[in-house]
C-alpha cells in the first residue's frame, strides 16, 4: 500500500492483476451482466488509484470487495425504476385500455416528459440514450465522447430526480390499480 500511495504503478498493476478477476466474477454473478460488471470494476480501480494518497487501508482485499459491493448495490438500485417502467409497459396494451387507463397513461407520459425537461441537457441526453434507446454506458460514452463514469453519474442524477417526483409514483400506482 505504501508503494501505491507513492504512485508506484507496478505495485498498483500487481494489485489489479491479483484482484480484478475475482472482483469481476462477484459483480457479474450478482448483476448477471458482464459489461456492467466490467464497468464497475474499472470504476473501483480508477477511484482507488485517484484517491490512493488519502486512503488509509488496512485490508486491501476487504476494501476492494466492499467498494465493488457498494457499486453493485447502486447499480441494482438504479435498475429498479427502469424495471418498474418496463413492467408497466409490458403489461399494458393501448388497444385494451379503458378511458381512465388511457388518461392515466397519458398523464404518466406527460409527467415523465416534464421531469425529463428539468434535467440539464447532457443529463437528459444520456438518460434518454440509456433508457429509451437501450444503449450501454460504454456505447453512450463513445457516442458522446465522455467517460463511462460520467455516463453513470448522469444516469444516477436523472434517476434521483425522477425518483423524487412523487407524481410518477402515484401514476404508476394508478395504472396498476386500474
Amino acid at each position: 500500500m505504501l508503494a501505491i500511495k507513492a504512485g508506484n504503478e507496478s505495485s498498483f498493476e500487481e494489485v489489479y492483476n491479483r484482484f480484478w478477476e475475482p472482483l469481476f466474477v462477484s459483480a457479474r454473478n450478482v448483476l448477471g451482466d458482464e459489461e456492467s460488471a466490467r464497468d464497475i470494476i474499472q470504476e473501483v480501480f480508477l477511484d482507488f488509484w485517484n484517491r490512493r494518497e488519502s486512503l488509509n487501508i488496512h485490508n486491501l482485499g476487504g476494501y476492494l470487495y466492499q467498494s465493488v459491493k457498494y457499486q453493485v448495490s447502486r447499480k441494482l438500485k438504479d435498475r429498479r425504476l427502469t424495471d418498474l417502467q418496463l413492467a408497466v409497459v409490458d403489461q399494458l396494451s393501448i388497444d385494451n385500455l379503458d378511458t381512465e387507463q388511457t388518461v392515466n397513461l397519458t398523464q404518466l407520459n406527460e409527467a415523465l416528459q416534464r421531469s425529463l425537461q428539468k434535467l440539464p441537457t447532457r443529463c437528459r441526453q444520456v438518460f434518454e440514450l440509456s433508457r429509451f434507446e437501450n444503449m450501454s454506458n460504454k456505447e453512450i460514452a463513445e457516442k458522446l465522447n465522455i467517460s463511462v463514469s460520467t455516463v453513470e453519474n448522469q444516469i444516477n442524477k436523472a434517476l434521483g430526480l425522477l425518483k423524487s417526483e412523487e407524481l410518477l409514483i402515484g401514476l404508476f400506482l394508478m395504472l396498476f390499480n386500474s
